[in-house]
């Protein structure tokens, strides 16, 4: 056979050209070009391995679709054969290993063929097929160059898959880090935007100067947008135990249908005060699932709070629930702003939102759906969404597997919110406030005042200590994280002289494992701060009619 060009013209040529691509697509062409040129071959092929290990053709010359699809996955190599060496068939009508392949290669009119192995960094990445018309064995210096050209084209191949994945993960981390600035923006502005109007009223009462319904207005404004900026921060440590992976379920049964009757209670206001009719449609006979019903009550929460949200006064809202093969399926349907289908595979991502821009018309963080999601898949279940488009409505689906152990009669009823129980009295009690912190020492000791208890407030571990040598307490309220002694230490100590005093732990630290330790040290119950009245007085009147005490 006789070549058309000079070895080294061809591979000058092919590194020259090599050098200038960027796509695998574009070397293999090139690779297929130096071939015809040092061999004189009219046919020849490219195959690379796949992601799954498959080897698929990448570029041919002179082969037709059917011979394709019949013989692409074949290879004489796996990906990591040790030295694999070229396989030439001068008379592919005697040789055994193609006897399955040998109709195909006749009908395309192959005589004998080359398999040349594209080797980098130790591992077969693919390879060359060489076709003849007619029987023919390569010669040494064939078998040289194509080996030659074989090499650069491997070594060029991987070159450019990682400058290609090192584009996407710069693209990847610009984007990464766009989003980062972009929430961290929204942030400041979500949690400056409550606390301004809470500063500003609260500059306003201290003039001393404002009427009785102004003042109702302003403590309204301070609760409204303190529990606003309350909500905001736990979003915040939800999304930090999801990445941490110390989001944790407590699984227990739980009925669907009383769970959607809160959630729909507690967001009727919000909807009432748009003119958004809020339509439920729930089955009281639904089975008992196994689940959290705090955290789904959350992302109920969640996805009602989203449609009122985004749906126009006049609008509306429809909640259905079903039984459907063995799940429980659960519908939110807005007539509201719609999704753009480019964002809709994004919706439930973190830190992503449609419109992030400063003239935005939604506020929050963004985080909301995201949580659901991951709380939904910790419960073994699915959550997508759907929406024809923009102005034109969502739909939030929701499925829930049943589980099949659980009973109706091992469900617990779900309990609305706890209201302030004004007729909870504590004349003739002496509690001991223990917080570093004086105003929260102070809050404290001003809602249990209120109820009638004699307070004794203390700012550290230590004089809670000595106060107690000398005053006989009821009860013992406790911050964990004080200076030089903590709570743990404090209850370890407390528990030595006083085994029987009831005591509750009041901290910041809201994380499972502080709920579980705060038991396991001493306390006989734990609230997290910020401190809701109604949930304090439960958990004392649970440990004062304890019968251990």
């Amino acid at each position: 056979m006789t070549t058309t060009a000079p070895p080294m013209a061809v591979c000058l040529t092919l590194t020259r050209a090599i050098s200038q691509t960027r796509t695998v697509e574009e070397i293999c062409n090139i690779a297929l070009q130096a071939l015809a040129d040092g061999l004189a071959l009219s046919r020849s092929s490219i195959l690379l391995y796949d992601s799954d290990g498959v080897m698929r053709f990448a570029a041919w010359r002179g082969i037709s679709a059917e011979y394709r699809c019949a013989v692409e996955g074949h290879s004489p190599w796996r990906p990591d054969t040790p030295n694999p060496e070229p396989l030439v068939v001068p008379n592919v009508t005697l040789e055994p290993s193609l006897a399955a392949f040998l109709p195909t290669i006749e009908s395309e009119r192959i005589a004998a063929m080359a398999f040349i192995p594209l080797v980098s960094l130790g591992r077969v990445i693919g390879k060359f097929m060489l076709y003849y018309d007619e029987p023919h064995a390569l010669s040494t210096n064939e078998l040289q160059l194509v080996s030659l050209i074989a090499w650069q084209v491997a070594f060029a191949v991987e070159r450019t898959r990682a400058e290609a994945q090192a584009r996407r993960s710069e693209a990847a981390a610009e984007e990464a880090s766009r989003l980062k600035d972009e929430f961290l923006a929204t942030l400041s502005h979500e949690l400056r935007t409550p606390l301004n109007a809470i500063l500003g009223w609260v500059q306003i009462l201290q003039t001393g100067i404002v009427s009785p319904e102004r003042l109702r207005h302003a403590i309204d404004v301070i609760g409204r947008n303190t529990n606003l900026q309350a909500r905001l921060i736990e979003d915040i440590l939800d999304v930090s135990r999801i990445i941490s992976g110390k989001l944790e379920i407590e699984h227990a049964p739980v009925l669907i249908a009383p769970l959607i009757d809160t959630v729909v209670s507690g967001m009727m206001p919000a909807a009432q005060g748009k003119n958004i009719e809020l339509v439920k449609t729930t089955p009281h006979d639904l089975p008992v699932i196994d689940g959290d019903a705090k955290r789904l009550h959350q992302v109920l929460g969640n996805v009602l709070s989203n449609a009122v949200k985004f749906t126009p006064g006049g609008g509306r809202i429809d909640v259905r629930c079903a039984y459907q093969d063995d799940a429980i399926v659960i519908e939110v349907q807005d007539s509201g702003a719609g999704i753009a289908p480019e964002f809709l595979p994004y919706v439930f991502d973190r830190f992503r939102q449609a419109d992030s821009r400063a003239i935005r018309r939604h506020g929050g963080l963004g985080l909301g759906l995201a949580i659901a999601r991951h709380l939904i898949e910790q419960h073994d279940g699915e959550i997508r969404a759907t929406s024809a488009g923009p102005g034109l409505g969502t739909t939030v689906h929701i499925r829930l597997p049943v589980s099949a152990d659980a009973s109706d009669e091992a469900a617990p009823r779900v309990s609305l919110p706890v209201e302030l129980d004004e007729e909870f009295r504590m004349h003739g009690l002496t509690v001991l406030v223990v917080d570093d912190q004086r105003d929260s020492c102070e809050l404290l000791a001003a809602l249990f005042e209120r109820h009638g208890a004699r307070v004794v407030q203390c700012d550290s571990a230590e004089s809670a200590l000595g106060v107690l040598t000398d005053v006989e307490a009821n009860l013992l309220i406790a911050d964990i994280a004080m200076p030089d002694i903590d709570g743990y230490e404090l209850i370890r100590r407390v528990r030595a002289s006083h085994p029987s005093l009831p005591a509750i732990a009041v901290s910041a630290y809201a994380r499972p494992q502080d709920r579980r330790r705060a038991p396991s040290a001493g306390f006989d119950s734990y609230c997290a701060k910020p401190v809701e009245a109604p949930q304090l007085l439960r958990a004392v009147r649970s440990v004062m009619l304890s019968p251990f005490h």
